[in-house]
Protein backbone atom coordinates (compact mmCIF):
# COMPACT_ATOMS: atom_id res chain seq x y z
CA UNK A 1 0.00 0.00 0.00
CA UNK A 2 1.47 3.54 -1.27
CA UNK A 3 1.84 6.46 2.00
CA UNK A 4 -0.81 7.95 0.07
CA UNK A 5 -3.64 5.40 0.31
CA UNK A 6 -2.08 4.48 4.02
CA UNK A 7 -3.12 7.83 5.04
CA UNK A 8 -6.51 8.29 3.28
CA UNK A 9 -7.05 4.99 4.94
CA UNK A 10 -5.91 6.42 8.64
CA UNK A 11 -7.96 9.50 8.15
CA UNK A 12 -11.44 8.14 7.98
CA UNK A 13 -10.80 6.27 11.04
CA UNK A 14 -9.57 10.00 12.75
CA UNK A 15 -12.30 11.51 14.84
CA UNK A 16 -10.24 13.83 16.67
CA UNK A 17 -6.92 15.38 17.27
CA UNK A 18 -4.88 17.02 19.91
CA UNK A 19 -1.19 18.24 19.61
CA UNK A 20 1.49 20.71 20.64
CA UNK A 21 2.82 22.81 17.70
CA UNK A 22 5.96 24.57 17.89
CA UNK A 23 6.92 26.67 14.73
CA UNK A 24 10.44 28.69 13.95
CA UNK A 25 10.14 31.12 10.60
CA UNK A 26 12.31 33.39 9.41
CA UNK A 27 11.18 35.74 6.89
CA UNK A 28 14.04 37.77 4.47
CA UNK A 29 13.90 39.85 1.69
CA UNK A 30 16.66 42.07 0.31
CA UNK A 31 18.90 42.97 3.68
CA UNK A 32 16.14 42.46 5.94
CA UNK A 33 15.64 39.33 7.77
CA UNK A 34 13.46 38.50 10.79
CA UNK A 35 12.42 35.57 12.33
CA UNK A 36 9.67 34.39 14.76
CA UNK A 37 9.17 31.26 16.95
CA UNK A 38 5.31 30.83 18.16
CA UNK A 39 3.82 27.35 19.93
CA UNK A 40 0.49 27.13 19.95
CA UNK A 41 -1.99 24.17 21.53
CA UNK A 42 -4.22 22.44 18.52
CA UNK A 43 -7.26 20.57 18.98
CA UNK A 44 -9.65 19.45 16.37
CA UNK A 45 -12.93 17.16 15.72
CA UNK A 46 -14.23 16.07 12.38
CA UNK A 47 -15.77 17.76 11.07
CA UNK A 48 -15.04 21.41 11.56
CA UNK A 49 -14.60 21.98 15.07
CA UNK A 50 -11.07 23.03 16.36
CA UNK A 51 -9.39 25.46 18.64
CA UNK A 52 -5.96 27.11 17.81
CA UNK A 53 -3.98 29.08 21.28
CA UNK A 54 -1.12 30.81 21.51
CA UNK A 55 1.15 29.38 24.28
CA UNK A 56 4.43 31.07 23.19
CA UNK A 57 5.74 34.10 22.92
CA UNK A 58 4.13 35.38 26.02
CA UNK A 59 3.24 38.45 24.41
CA UNK A 60 0.37 36.26 22.55
CA UNK A 61 -0.17 33.74 25.07
CA UNK A 62 -3.99 32.78 25.75
CA UNK A 63 -4.88 34.01 21.96
CA UNK A 64 -7.51 31.64 20.93
CA UNK A 65 -9.37 31.34 17.70
CA UNK A 66 -11.84 28.26 17.93
CA UNK A 67 -15.21 27.33 16.36
CA UNK A 68 -17.83 24.82 17.56
CA UNK A 69 -18.80 24.22 13.93
CA UNK A 70 -21.02 27.46 13.33
CA UNK A 71 -19.08 30.12 14.25
CA UNK A 72 -15.77 30.80 14.89
CA UNK A 73 -14.28 32.98 17.63
CA UNK A 74 -11.44 34.85 18.29
CA UNK A 75 -10.07 36.00 21.89
CA UNK A 76 -7.22 38.89 22.20
CA UNK A 77 -6.38 38.87 25.56
CA UNK A 78 -3.74 41.64 25.33
CA UNK A 79 -6.93 44.14 24.17
CA UNK A 80 -9.44 42.13 25.91
CA UNK A 81 -11.61 41.79 22.78
CA UNK A 82 -13.72 39.30 21.06
CA UNK A 83 -15.12 38.47 17.91
CA UNK A 84 -17.06 35.72 16.31
CA UNK A 85 -17.48 34.70 12.37
CA UNK A 86 -19.38 32.65 10.75
CA UNK A 87 -17.10 29.20 9.77
CA UNK A 88 -18.59 30.06 6.18
CA UNK A 89 -16.91 33.32 6.14
CA UNK A 90 -13.54 31.52 8.15
CA UNK A 91 -13.10 28.62 6.25
CA UNK A 92 -11.72 28.14 2.89
CA UNK A 93 -12.19 24.61 1.65
CA UNK A 94 -9.27 24.76 -1.36
CA UNK A 95 -6.44 26.44 -0.15
CA UNK A 96 -3.27 26.42 -1.69
CA UNK A 97 -0.04 26.39 -0.68
CA UNK A 98 1.10 29.68 -2.17
CA UNK A 99 -2.03 31.70 -1.26
CA UNK A 100 -0.60 30.72 2.31
CA UNK A 101 2.73 31.80 1.93
CA UNK A 102 2.10 34.79 0.34
CA UNK A 103 -0.27 35.44 3.66
CA UNK A 104 2.38 34.66 5.62
CA UNK A 105 3.90 37.45 4.12
CA UNK A 106 1.57 40.14 4.78
CA UNK A 107 1.12 39.29 8.33
CA UNK A 108 5.46 39.01 8.43
CA UNK A 109 5.99 40.88 12.16
CA UNK A 110 3.23 39.12 13.78
CA UNK A 111 5.09 36.17 15.68
CA UNK A 112 2.11 34.04 16.26
CA UNK A 113 0.51 35.27 12.84
CA UNK A 114 3.55 33.57 11.22
CA UNK A 115 3.19 30.63 13.42
CA UNK A 116 0.31 30.53 12.06
CA UNK A 117 0.70 30.64 8.84
CA UNK A 118 3.33 28.39 8.91
CA UNK A 119 1.17 25.74 9.97
CA UNK A 120 -0.76 26.73 6.92
CA UNK A 121 1.79 25.69 4.93
CA UNK A 122 2.36 22.33 6.12
CA UNK A 123 -1.38 21.53 5.88
CA UNK A 124 -2.11 22.23 9.37
CA UNK A 125 -5.03 24.02 8.81
CA UNK A 126 -8.99 23.18 9.44
CA UNK A 127 -9.72 22.83 5.82
CA UNK A 128 -6.98 20.54 5.49
CA UNK A 129 -7.54 18.40 8.59
CA UNK A 130 -10.74 18.29 7.48
CA UNK A 131 -9.09 16.23 4.26
CA UNK A 132 -5.71 15.81 5.05
CA UNK A 133 -4.69 14.07 1.94
CA UNK A 134 -4.56 17.50 -0.54
CA UNK A 135 -1.31 18.24 1.28
CA UNK A 136 0.00 15.30 -0.83
CA UNK A 137 -1.71 16.07 -3.79
CA UNK A 138 -0.94 19.23 -5.55
CA UNK A 139 2.46 19.00 -6.05
CA UNK A 140 5.21 16.90 -7.43
CA UNK A 141 5.65 14.21 -4.43
CA UNK A 142 7.83 11.44 -3.85
CA UNK A 143 9.07 9.14 -1.38
CA UNK A 144 11.98 9.93 0.92
CA UNK A 145 12.35 6.72 3.13
CA UNK A 146 11.46 6.51 6.82
CA UNK A 147 12.89 8.38 9.28
CA UNK A 148 12.29 8.48 13.43
CA UNK A 149 11.43 11.82 14.90
CA UNK A 150 10.70 12.99 18.55
CA UNK A 151 9.86 9.58 19.23
CA UNK A 152 7.91 8.45 16.04
CA UNK A 153 8.09 6.54 13.34
CA UNK A 154 8.03 8.49 9.92
CA UNK A 155 7.29 7.75 6.33
CA UNK A 156 9.23 10.55 4.75
CA UNK A 157 7.94 12.79 1.40
CA UNK A 158 9.49 15.26 0.02
CA UNK A 159 7.16 17.69 -2.21
CA UNK A 160 8.12 20.53 -4.70
CA UNK A 161 5.13 22.98 -5.87
CA UNK A 162 6.29 26.11 -8.02
CA UNK A 163 3.47 28.81 -9.57
CA UNK A 164 5.12 30.92 -12.05
CA UNK A 165 1.98 32.91 -12.33
CA UNK A 166 3.00 34.05 -8.67
CA UNK A 167 6.43 33.94 -8.75
CA UNK A 168 6.35 31.26 -6.12
CA UNK A 169 8.54 28.08 -5.46
CA UNK A 170 8.54 25.94 -2.40
CA UNK A 171 10.32 22.27 -0.94
CA UNK A 172 8.67 20.64 1.36
CA UNK A 173 9.88 18.08 3.81
CA UNK A 174 6.55 16.19 5.57
CA UNK A 175 7.06 13.32 8.39
CA UNK A 176 4.15 11.67 8.65
CA UNK A 177 3.53 9.37 11.65
CA UNK A 178 3.30 5.96 10.39
CA UNK A 179 0.31 4.96 12.93
CA UNK A 180 -1.55 8.42 12.19
CA UNK A 181 -0.28 9.72 8.90
CA UNK A 182 -0.64 12.93 10.55
CA UNK A 183 2.60 15.15 9.91
CA UNK A 184 4.89 15.19 12.98
CA UNK A 185 7.35 17.35 11.16
CA UNK A 186 7.64 20.20 8.15
CA UNK A 187 10.65 21.53 7.12
CA UNK A 188 9.95 24.24 3.97
CA UNK A 189 11.43 26.17 2.14
CA UNK A 190 9.82 28.93 0.05
CA UNK A 191 10.12 32.06 -2.26
CA UNK A 192 8.11 34.56 -3.76
CA UNK A 193 8.82 36.83 -6.19
CA UNK A 194 6.86 40.36 -7.07
CA UNK A 195 8.72 42.95 -9.19
CA UNK A 196 11.84 42.11 -8.71
CA UNK A 197 11.66 41.77 -5.03
CA UNK A 198 12.33 38.01 -3.78
CA UNK A 199 10.87 36.99 -0.23
CA UNK A 200 11.96 33.94 1.58
CA UNK A 201 10.16 31.69 3.86
CA UNK A 202 11.64 29.27 5.94
CA UNK A 203 9.64 27.41 8.18
CA UNK A 204 10.30 24.30 10.81
CA UNK A 205 6.73 23.12 12.21
CA UNK A 206 7.29 20.36 15.04
CA UNK A 207 4.29 18.37 16.31
CA UNK A 208 4.59 17.05 20.06
CA UNK A 209 2.07 15.59 22.70
CA UNK A 210 -0.04 13.88 19.47
CA UNK A 211 -3.14 12.19 20.38
CA UNK A 212 -5.66 10.62 18.07
CA UNK A 213 -9.43 10.25 19.01
CA UNK A 214 -8.95 10.64 22.87
CA UNK A 215 -12.58 11.99 22.88
CA UNK A 216 -12.80 15.83 23.35
CA UNK A 217 -15.11 17.69 24.83
CA UNK A 218 -17.30 20.15 23.68
CA UNK A 219 -16.17 23.02 26.00
CA UNK A 220 -12.91 23.42 24.38
CA UNK A 221 -14.24 24.69 20.98
CA UNK A 222 -16.63 27.41 23.01
CA UNK A 223 -13.41 29.24 24.67
CA UNK A 224 -14.09 30.99 28.22
CA UNK A 225 -14.18 34.85 27.90
CA UNK A 226 -14.00 37.31 30.33
CA UNK A 227 -17.44 39.03 31.27
CA UNK A 228 -15.44 42.50 30.69
CA UNK A 229 -14.13 41.76 27.43
CA UNK A 230 -15.00 44.10 24.57
CA UNK A 231 -17.27 42.39 21.85
CA UNK A 232 -15.74 43.70 18.08
CA UNK A 233 -17.65 44.14 15.13
CA UNK A 234 -16.64 42.06 12.38
CA UNK A 235 -18.04 43.17 9.19
CA UNK A 236 -15.48 43.99 7.23
CA UNK A 237 -14.86 47.85 6.97
CA UNK A 238 -15.58 49.56 3.21
CA UNK A 239 -12.80 51.60 1.60
CA UNK A 240 -12.12 54.95 3.16
CA UNK A 241 -13.69 54.16 6.68
CA UNK A 242 -10.05 53.00 8.03
CA UNK A 243 -6.63 54.46 7.77
CA UNK A 244 -3.98 51.93 8.16
CA UNK A 245 -0.35 52.58 9.60
CA UNK A 246 3.08 51.31 10.23
CA UNK A 247 5.43 53.16 13.15
CA UNK A 248 9.11 52.37 13.54
CA UNK A 249 11.62 53.25 16.03
CA UNK A 250 15.14 53.14 14.32
CA UNK A 251 18.51 54.70 14.49
CA UNK A 252 19.72 57.06 11.57
CA UNK A 253 17.80 59.23 10.15
CA UNK A 254 13.98 58.72 8.43
CA UNK A 255 13.20 56.99 4.63
CA UNK A 256 10.64 58.45 3.41
CA UNK A 257 10.26 56.38 0.40
CA UNK A 258 10.58 52.62 1.76
CA UNK A 259 12.07 50.49 -0.99
CA UNK A 260 13.27 53.22 -3.05
CA UNK A 261 16.94 55.01 -3.10
CA UNK A 262 17.22 54.92 0.26
CA UNK A 263 16.11 51.41 0.44
CA UNK A 264 14.34 50.02 3.68
CA UNK A 265 15.20 49.62 7.99
CA UNK A 266 17.99 46.82 8.13
CA UNK A 267 17.44 44.50 11.30
CA UNK A 268 20.27 46.50 13.07
CA UNK A 269 18.11 49.55 12.67
CA UNK A 270 14.64 48.91 13.97
CA UNK A 271 14.57 48.73 17.73
CA UNK A 272 10.78 48.86 17.66
CA UNK A 273 7.62 48.42 15.09
CA UNK A 274 4.18 48.66 15.61
CA UNK A 275 1.21 48.61 13.19
CA UNK A 276 -2.64 49.59 13.82
CA UNK A 277 -5.48 51.57 12.31
CA UNK A 278 -7.60 54.61 12.81
CA UNK A 279 -10.02 52.47 13.84
CA UNK A 280 -7.92 49.88 15.79
CA UNK A 281 -4.60 51.84 17.21
CA UNK A 282 -2.48 48.81 17.54
CA UNK A 283 -3.00 45.53 15.99
CA UNK A 284 0.56 44.14 16.52
CA UNK A 285 3.79 45.17 17.41
CA UNK A 286 7.62 44.08 18.11
CA UNK A 287 7.85 41.40 21.20
CA UNK A 288 10.41 43.83 22.59
CA UNK A 289 13.10 45.49 21.31
CA UNK A 290 14.00 44.16 17.64
CA UNK A 291 17.22 45.02 16.75
CA UNK A 292 20.06 42.43 16.17
CA UNK A 293 22.56 45.17 16.68
CA UNK A 294 24.00 44.33 20.43
CA UNK A 295 25.85 47.29 20.94
CA UNK A 296 22.48 49.74 20.21
CA UNK A 297 20.55 46.87 22.21
CA UNK A 298 22.71 47.80 24.79
CA UNK A 299 22.49 51.37 24.76
CA UNK A 300 18.71 51.61 24.51
CA UNK A 301 16.04 50.91 26.84
CA UNK A 302 12.52 51.52 25.07
CA UNK A 303 9.29 51.18 25.84
CA UNK A 304 5.88 49.72 23.60
CA UNK A 305 4.84 52.17 21.15
CA UNK A 306 1.74 53.37 22.11
CA UNK A 307 -0.82 55.44 20.13
CA UNK A 308 -3.54 57.68 21.46
CA UNK A 309 -5.38 60.67 19.69
CA UNK A 310 -4.11 60.34 16.72
CA UNK A 311 -0.21 60.64 17.52
CA UNK A 312 2.15 57.84 18.28
CA UNK A 313 4.98 57.69 20.88
CA UNK A 314 8.02 56.04 22.42
CA UNK A 315 9.59 56.42 25.41
CA UNK A 316 13.47 55.24 25.84
CA UNK A 317 16.30 55.51 28.25
CA UNK A 318 19.78 56.05 26.61
CA UNK A 319 22.77 55.15 28.74
CA UNK A 320 26.10 57.80 28.42
CA UNK A 321 27.92 57.07 25.56
CA UNK A 322 28.54 58.37 21.92
CA UNK A 323 26.10 60.42 20.69
CA UNK A 324 23.07 57.94 18.71
CA UNK A 325 20.34 59.12 16.19
CA UNK A 326 17.13 58.18 16.70
CA UNK A 327 13.74 58.16 14.65
CA UNK A 328 10.19 57.78 15.14
CA UNK A 329 8.73 57.76 12.02
CA UNK A 330 5.05 56.82 10.51
CA UNK A 331 3.87 55.61 7.69
CA UNK A 332 0.25 54.67 5.92
CA UNK A 333 0.02 51.61 4.75
CA UNK A 334 -2.33 50.57 1.31
CA UNK A 335 -4.46 47.59 3.71
CA UNK A 336 -4.00 46.38 7.47
CA UNK A 337 -1.26 43.38 6.30
CA UNK A 338 2.54 44.06 6.03
CA UNK A 339 4.34 42.81 2.93
CA UNK A 340 7.27 43.74 1.38
CA UNK A 341 5.71 43.15 -2.00
CA UNK A 342 3.85 46.69 -0.93
CA UNK A 343 6.32 48.25 1.27
CA UNK A 344 7.02 51.32 -1.19
CA UNK A 345 3.30 51.34 -1.60
CA UNK A 346 3.17 53.15 1.54
CA UNK A 347 3.33 56.89 2.23
CA UNK A 348 5.44 58.71 4.32
CA UNK A 349 3.45 60.86 7.38
CA UNK A 350 5.68 62.12 10.06
CA UNK A 351 8.79 61.62 11.56
CA UNK A 352 10.87 62.93 14.46
CA UNK A 353 14.72 62.68 15.27
CA UNK A 354 16.73 63.36 17.05
CA UNK A 355 20.56 62.74 18.59
CA UNK A 356 20.95 61.49 22.14
CA UNK A 357 24.15 61.32 24.58
CA UNK A 358 22.43 60.03 27.57
CA UNK A 359 18.84 60.47 29.66
CA UNK A 360 15.35 59.51 29.09
CA UNK A 361 13.37 60.84 26.18
CA UNK A 362 9.82 60.75 24.38
CA UNK A 363 10.00 60.61 20.57
CA UNK A 364 5.87 61.76 18.79
CA UNK A 365 4.34 61.45 15.69
CA UNK A 366 1.48 62.07 13.74
CA UNK A 367 -0.49 59.04 12.33
CA UNK A 368 -3.17 58.79 8.99
CA UNK A 369 -6.53 59.52 10.06
CA UNK A 370 -9.80 57.88 7.90
CA UNK A 371 -10.08 62.10 6.39
CA UNK A 372 -6.72 61.69 5.31
CA UNK A 373 -6.63 58.57 3.66
CA UNK A 374 -9.79 59.38 1.28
Amino acid sequence: MSVLQQARTSYKQIKDVNATVATSTMVSSGDVEQSYNATLGLSYEQPNKFRFEVLKPEAQAGTVIASNGTTATLYDPASNTVSTVAMSDMISQDVSQASVIKQAGSVGQAQAGAGMAAMGASGMTPASLNNPTQLLQKANVSYEGTKTVNGYETDVISIEDTNASLGYSSSTTVYLDQKTSLPVKVVSNNTFTSDGETTTINSTIVVRDLKVNTGIPDSVFEPEVPEDAEHVDTEPTAPGEAAYYQIDFVEGEPIENLRGAEGTYTSDELIRFAHGSSEDPITRRSDGEFTTDKKLADRIESQDITVENGTAEVTFTVTEGEPVTLTLASYEKIGPGWSPETESEQEFIDAETETFSSGTHTLTVDLPSNETSE
